[in-house]
């Protein structure tokens, strides 16, 4: 109840041309975008377009220090991060995984408890209505 709002859409109907993963972060006056685990724009606080005279402006772009920026891999270079591997987010298990075989430790698997804490975490806010808390545990 520390004034975060949070909301989920599952939708099916976008088109298919458009990001099939994207993320937004809102916050004070600030957000965050991920699109497809490969594009992260920050539109930063304090950011106008232009000098914010309403109707009267000749510009869209307004100051570099509040202008969003922008990240993205640089397809052009051989780069790790430019592997499917890192862009689709499976390099964290692949490299715990080759940590537990070089350190012959089994790794962690698993099991029916957490599937339940993620069908608990589903059912919760599929069941929930417009502008009310959910309690997760």
């Amino acid at each position: 109840r520390n004034g975060v709002i949070g909301t989920l859409h599952l939708t099916a109907g976008q088109s298919a041309t458009s990001p099939l993963e994207r993320l937004e972060v809102i916050g004070n006056g600030g957000n965050v975008v991920v699109e497809n685990a490969s594009r992260l724009i920050y539109y930063r606080p304090g950011s106008f377009r232009g000098k914010g005279d309403i109707g009267r402006e000749e510009t869209f772009i307004g100051a570099d220090a509040t202008a969003p920026i922008i990240w993205e891999p640089e397809f052009s270079l051989g780069q790790l991060y430019n592997k499917a591997i890192f862009l689709q987010g499976y390099v964290g298990a692949v490299r715990y995984f080759a940590e537990q075989i070089l350190t012959n430790t089994p790794p962690k698997l698993g099991n029916l408890v957490d599937v339940l804490h993620m069908m608990i975490l589903f059912d919760k806010i599929r069941a929930g209505k417009e502008n009310d808390y959910i309690e997760v545990y």
